[in-house]
């Protein structure tokens, strides 16, 4: 790992590449595992494996700066930058100053994260490396809320709140992701052992009993089968993806153990959508955004200051809580000013993965726009702007954006003998993404 060698009287110290990355994984791993299991402001495993994955790639940028003299920051830390600078800057105007003031630990944290990732992460084998450990990660969270928890209570609903400490939407949230990537790995690479990790992450989804976890993640199994490849076997891998949705709404709805835990709720949401009776949360939620609605109209423009809906709410009707709406909750804050800065990374990527999954014919960036997609599906009924976890998972798709167009600057910079070679390199190297 480290190699000490004596040159003209001195003791050098030189850092092996591939052994030094290890050591950037291992903390990157960490980090995750803690934080996907562990919730609370004070989780000190999460602080001391944050600030070894933050020192360590510093480290890596400091060495790397010997040689080039220059340091690479990435378009996903300016963008971040830009919004949390103005949403800082809404303390000037907010309504509740101390409030806004109190999100930039959080904001802080989360720029590390994207800076040091993209330090490490936006190359072939980094990104790859990045994606296997958020798999095992999810995988291991997965494992430890099973362990944690007695047989007995696995479908009582809402499982992993006690292992965990953390809501049941934002379990679901991680899990759903993590399965993405791991369907990804199984199904598109043909990694056959990740099935095991699709199946207990999926079957954690479903214990927790999140509504908009569950129908998102039946909505990810059909659009992974769908757009996988655009040939005649289109329609049959989509009557498979329905076929097993079916079959999973299906248990929910008729074995008595799931109906109790998950059915029942599904039952009471569509008793909410038909009388609009029957369901307090999707009543709360809706009441959530009619005072969203009315607080984002008072203050289109900037908002009445970052995180000042709960304080606005709880004046209003003496109960505190968020929008649990990602949407409404920039909106109420920022206004359309923090809302286009934010979302406009969204755009950015979306059009990208866009063009390279179905120009290119690239299943990573197709897996990726899943992910994009679901996220946003999810923030419907969850805030995440700044929550660590759905920033790094932003952050692994304008990675692999990156990684794309560096291996595509890499081919075409390669010298071709003739039209043919040409031809053969922009329809078969570029179509194997990465």
């Amino acid at each position: 790992m480290i190699s000490i060698i004596k040159r003209n009287g001195k003791l050098n110290i030189f850092f092996r590449k591939i052994e030094f990355d290890q050591i950037i994984d291992i903390s990157f791993f960490a980090m995750l595992c803690v934080h996907f299991c562990v919730y609370g402001e004070d989780n000190y495993a999460y602080y001391t494996a944050f600030f070894l994955f933050v020192g360590a790639s510093l480290i890596k940028v400091f060495m790397r700066m010997r040689f080039d003299g220059k340091i690479n920051v990435p378009s996903v830390f300016w963008w971040y930058l830009a919004f949390a600078l103005f949403a800082w800057a809404s303390v000037l105007w907010s309504e509740y100053p101390g409030i806004s003031v109190g999100s930039v630990v959080r904001f802080s944290q989360i720029l590390a994260i994207l800076f040091c990732m993209s330090q490490s992460y936006a190359t072939k084998d980094g990104f790859n490396r990045c994606l296997k450990l958020i798999c095992w990660a999810g995988g291991v969270c997965a494992f430890y809320i099973f362990i944690r928890t007695p047989v007995s209570e696995w479908l009582r609903g809402s499982l992993g709140q006690t292992a965990t400490k953390s809501n049941v939407n934002v379990i679901g949230m991680i899990m759903v992701v993590c399965a993405i990537f791991s369907l990804y790995q199984a199904y598109y690479l043909a990694k056959r052992s990740y099935y095991i990790l699709v199946f207990v992450e999926t079957a954690l989804i479903v214990f927790t009993s999140s509504r908009k976890s569950i129908l998102t993640i039946v909505f990810a199994l059909i659009m992974m089968a769908c757009i996988r490849s655009i040939d005649y076997k289109i329609f049959f891998r989509m009557l498979v993806a329905v076929g097993v949705a079916i079959i999973i709404l299906y248990l929910i709805m008729n074995v008595d153990e799931l109906y109790r835990s998950v059915g029942r709720r599904f039952e009471s949401m569509w008793n909410h959508l038909q009388n609009n009776e029957g369901d307090n949360s999707m009543y709360a939620r809706d009441m959530f955004i009619s005072y969203a609605k009315q607080y984002f109209l008072e203050k289109p423009i900037i908002g009445s200051g970052a995180a000042t809906f709960s304080s606005k709410f709880g004046f209003d009707t003496g109960f505190y809580a968020y929008a649990h709406n990602n949407y409404y909750e920039i909106l109420v804050g920022v206004g359309l000013v923090g809302f286009s800065i934010y979302y406009s990374f969204y755009a950015y990527l979306f059009i990208k993965l866009m063009n390279i999954g179905f120009k290119f014919g690239d299943l990573t960036a197709k897996a990726m726009l899943t992910m994009l997609v679901s996220i946003m599906i999810c923030e419907y009924g969850i805030v995440l702007y700044y929550s660590i976890y759905a920033l790094i998972f932003l952050c692994v798709a304008y990675l692999y954006v990156c990684v794309f167009d560096n291996e595509k600057s890499k081919k075409q910079s390669l010298p071709i003998r003739n039209n043919e070679e040409r031809l053969n390199i922009s329809q078969n190297v570029l179509r194997e993404g990465i």
